[in-house]
Parts: structure tokens; C-alpha cells; sequence
């Protein structure tokens, strides 16, 4: 069983420091943060530095082909625009390599199957019945083909540095499940997690492939919900990510 609250466990670790330095770059909501590992925030000191990379190297485009919501993603008019924006962007990145960020496998399927048979033969596809590391190798070994991983579990932990990925595309904003007991019921004992939970999972998306000063990567976002997300949640998105979004949000 996975522990609602984690911050008795988490409070015997720290008692048995002074001092403890936690260091990441998808903190986000210190206060959240604190509630949900059992920090006092009136005891910490949060500091939060601007990113070094340039915006011209990581910028963030929205496309607003669709609100993205589980209903509507039962229609197979919106599947359709989303595959076939997925099409242009990778016939756009023809000889770039890249990868494409999903919710879920229905969507990685619906995709891979509405594509044009070349843009079908480079997706290289994570699945539950193959280790996920002999797929990034298969990407990271095929230096003469322009692959690009599809994936609803790769938001975290790749590196997809230079060459590796010119560019990402992100389907859906990623709220977490609220058919899941647990993620619904997380949810509902503190709402603030639900939104700092899905602006975590953003910019780790958003972080696969930029991963140096002279890195670069454009990253496309499909969702129209995006724009909600980013004005709803401007207080706990960092200044560095807003900055990169070009053109207007919806």
C-alpha cells in the first residue's frame, strides 16, 4: 500500500540532521512541498535561481489543436487532428530526431496508426511487455535514422542531450488520474497537490531535451488547455518556463 501522507516517515529522516539541503530544479511549490514530505515552511528557506539557457534554445509552441479532456478525447474527429499534427511536426523534424509525449497508450496507438507510413516507421513505441531501456538504446544507437520515441512514461529520468532530440511534442496537459482511488483521494485531502502534480510532470516533459547551455529543442504543446493551465497556475510555474512561450495563449 502506497501511504497518503508520507511526512511521519519522512520527519524521522530529517531529525536526524541540523541542517538538510534538498536540491531541484521541479520543486515548484515549496509550500506544497513542505505539507507533503512534513517540512515546517516558516523553518525552511527556499531560493530559486533563473534558468542559463538561452530562450531561443528551448522555446515552447503552442499549437491549441483541441481542449483536451478525457470526453473529448473520445472523438475520433479530435484524435484525428492531434495524429495529424503529430504528421506535420514530425515531416517539419524530418531529419531530426525526437520524442512525442502521450497520456496514455489509447493515444500512442491512435497516433502511430493515423501517421504517414514514414513517419510510422521512425516511432520507436515504450510498452509494457518491453524493457524500457532497449527502447532509448534502440534511439540512442540508430545515429543514421531519425527516430522518434513515443511514450506516455517517459515525462522523468532521459537525457536526451544534442542530437538525441531536436524536438517534443506534448499531446495533453498531465493531470494525473482521478480514476485512480489513490490519486482521486490525494485530490480531494489537498487540491493544491492535484496542480502541482501536473505542473511536475509539465517541466519534466519540457527538461527531456534541452540538457546544456548548448543544447537546443523546440517543444510543441497540442493542448488548448495548456493556456488555462499556465494563467491558472502562474504563481507556481517558474518565471524560465512562462518566458519561453511564444505567441498568446488561449
Amino acid at each position: 500500500m502506497i501511504p497518503l501522507d508520507i511526512s511521519t516517515f519522512s520527519k524521522s529522516l530529517f531529525d536526524k540532521c541540523p541542517k538538510t539541503l534538498i536540491m531541484s530544479a521541479t520543486i515548484l511549490n515549496h509550500k506544497a512541498f513542505c505539507r507533503n514530505v512534513g517540512l515546517n515552511p516558516d523553518e525552511i528557506k527556499f531560493i530559486q535561481v533563473p534558468s542559463d539557457f538561452t530562450l531561443e534554445q528551448r522555446p515552447i509552441i503552442p499549437l491549441n489543436v483541441a481542449y483536451l479532456n478525457y470526453n473529448n478525447l473520445q472523438s475520433n474527429e479530435i484524435k484525428l487532428a492531434i495524429a495529424k499534427t503529430v504528421d506535420t511536426l514530425m515531416s517539419l523534424h524530418e531529419n531530426h530526431k525526437g520524442i512525442i509525449h502521450t497520456t496514455s497508450y489509447e493515444q500512442l496507438n491512435f497516433i502511430k496508426e493515423n501517421v504517414s507510413q514514414i513517419n510510422a516507421r521512425r516511432l520507436l513505441v515504450t510498452d509494457p511487455e518491453i524493457q524500457r531501456d532497449d527502447v532509448i538504446f534502440e534511439h540512442i544507437k540508430s545515429t543514421t535514422k531519425p527516430t522518434v520515441l513515443i511514450s506516455p512514461s517517459l515525462h522523468t529520468g532521459l537525457d536526451l542531450k544534442d542530437e538525441l532530440s531536436r524536438f517534443q511534442i506534448i499531446t495533453k496537459v498531465p493531470y494525473p488520474n482521478k480514476s485512480d482511488r489513490w490519486t482521486n483521494a490525494k485530490r480531494e485531502l489537498d487540491a493544491e497537490w492535484y496542480y502541482w502534480q501536473t505542473a511536475l510532470k509539465l517541466i519534466q516533459a519540457y527538461g527531456r531535451s534541452v540538457r546544456s547551455k548548448e543544447d537546443w529543442a523546440k517543444t510543441y504543446i497540442l493542448d488548448s488547455a495548456f493556456g488555462y493551465f499556465v494563467n491558472k497556475n502562474k504563481g507556481m510555474l517558474p518565471s524560465w518556463f512562462i518566458q519561453a512561450i511564444k505567441g498568446r495563449l488561449q
